[in-house]
């Protein structure tokens, strides 16, 4: 099991979520709640059993699903009440592409939906609530996903075909708690682009460490990538939650002299032009060695900061 970069805050720790049709995951204010009451999700960030391969065209039966099933059973046992999964990945297995880079549909076998309905029944049967991170940006080989910051109109197709379908099919499910569009997006960005509006302006970030992957990727497109993704989220399913997993504190919290806050929702809206397009929470990644304004240097609030 990987016990990566995940951990989420609240005010009371709830080991038994006792997921039923009507309890959900909300905001209220700087809180977490569920079924009434304020949650401090702690859980394990599963990230892949099968990198890109867990889910979809058959392959949760046959990769993934004994394995998550006995980690979703150690999460429980431990007290834990959340986890972290990732779905297309690179999207070398999902959505299901065309020639040209368009997406056809979820998955080429039409597996996927029913396979994350499983996983997250399994997860309802441990009372354990379930993040689904969409894009990894950490790395990102697959041409015809990197074509989605690029291309608006297969950008559209993903949102028509695949996400809008997902969101519809899992939005009644009880252990659903967010969908995270993108883990990481900070490693595709070109970092040392000057532009007037400091929504898209990425020249603080010339000697953070962002842009790991080479791709220079402008800001306003991530920005985009997200907006019109969050937005479909919340147009079929108006309750659910959505989140991003940036890779430190420099691309997501205006409080340091040295740090920006790229995904408000003034930038997000401004890059995409979607206003259901926001974020709900945010989640911030800590490494070592840390920095003097990482979260573990500065306390806990930072890892997660509500809106």
């Amino acid at each position: 099991m990987r016990l990566h970069e995940f951990s989420l805050i609240g005010i009371l720790f709830v080991s038994a979520l006792e997921l039923t049709r009507a309890s959900r995951l909300s905001v209220s204010g700087n809180k977490l709640m569920f079924n009434g009451k304020s949650v401090f999700l702690s859980g394990v960030n599963f990230a892949w059993n099968s990198y890109g391969n867990d889910f979809g065209n058959g392959k949760y039966t046959a990769n993934s699903k004994t394995t998550f099933e006995q980690w979703l059973a150690e999460v429980a046992t431990n007290g834990g009440n959340s986890v972290r999964v990732w779905l297309h990945v690179e999207g070398d297995n999902t959505p299901n592409y065309d020639a040209n880079g368009y997406v056809l549909g979820p998955d080429k076998t039409g597996t996927l939906i029913s396979d994350m309905k499983s996983f997250l029944d399994s997860a309802k049967a441990k009372n354990i609530l379930v993040i689904f991170v969409l894009w990894n940006g950490a790395t990102l080989r697959n041409q015809n996903s990197i074509n989605l910051y690029w291309d608006n109109s297969k950008l559209q197709t993903y949102l028509d075909k695949a996400l809008t379908p997902m969101v519809k099919a899992l939005a009644a499910h009880p252990a659903l708690g967010a969908w995270e569009i993108v883990n990481e997006p900070e490693a595709l960005v070109y970092n040392n682009k000057a532009d007037a509006n400091s929504c898209f302006n990425t020249v603080p970030m010339a000697n953070s460490g962002a842009g790991w992957t080479g791709k220079w990727i402008p800001m306003k497109q991530i920005q985009l990538f997200i907006n019109w993704q969050a937005a479909a989220i919340k147009a079929a399913d108006p309750g659910a939650l959505v989140t991003v997993g940036t890779w430190s504190q420099y691309s997501q919290t205006d409080v340091f002299s040295n740090t920006r806050n790229y995904y408000t929702d003034a930038c997000l809206i401004a890059a995409g032009g979607k206003t259901l397009g926001k974020l709900d929470f945010y989640q911030i990644h800590t490494y070592t060695p840390f920095s003097a304004s990482a979260p573990f240097k500065v306390g806990l609030l930072i890892i997660i900061v509500f809106k």
